[in-house]
């Protein structure tokens, strides 16, 4: 899998290209966790060159929500497709109700969302 990362108004955006199976999933994880532990940070995952997620990927994506939540900061999706978006929506979390827009859309409503406080 490949990894574009770039800064779009303070937000980073990481364009995934490939597979998210268990090598790319654990790479996503290792790139992404250093910020997602930073408060107030704000983390887009743009699907849009995703052509598969299996069981691992799942798994580390919502390990990312769960840091995103403990650490306070913003992690949303975008570009989502295929069946890979319909396992997530069956997983029902609100995260994903967002993740078919695009990705400048997913971009502009960050611009105006509350900070996340963290949990404990």
């Amino acid at each position: 899998m490949e990894i574009e990362q770039t800064l779009i108004d303070n937000i980073r955006v990481f364009k995934l290209e490939g597979n998210i199976d268990y090598q790319g999933a654990l790479e996503l994880f290792n790139l992404v966790t250093p910020f997602l532990t930073t408060k107030d940070a704000s983390l887009l995952l743009d699907f849009s060159g995703v052509s598969l997620i299996n069981s691992m990927g799942y798994v580390m994506i919502l390990r990312l929500l769960k840091t995103s939540r403990k650490c306070g900061s913003r992690l949303k999706f975008c570009n989502l497709q295929g069946l890979a978006k319909e396992s997530l929506e069956i997983m029902r979390f609100d995260e994903f109700k967002q993740a078919t827009s695009t990705q400048d859309q997913v971009i502009e409503s960050m611009k105006t969302l509350e900070p996340q406080k963290p949990t404990t």
